[in-house]
């Protein structure tokens, strides 16, 4: 569970320095990290 809720932690934050860019895609990419975050939470056996 260390390792993923790793892994999703520099996830959000990559997410996070992407979205500060403003470049329009900010709900496109939140939903995407939404997605992975959720992915990461089942294949850890929750």
């Amino acid at each position: 569970m260390g390792h993923n809720y790793a892994l999703s932690t520099v996830v959000v934050s990559l997410g996070a320095s992407v979205t500060d860019t403003g470049n329009g895609v900010d709900s496109l990419v939140l939903l995407w990290l939404n997605d992975l975050r959720v992915a990461v939470w089942v294949s850890s056996g929750n």
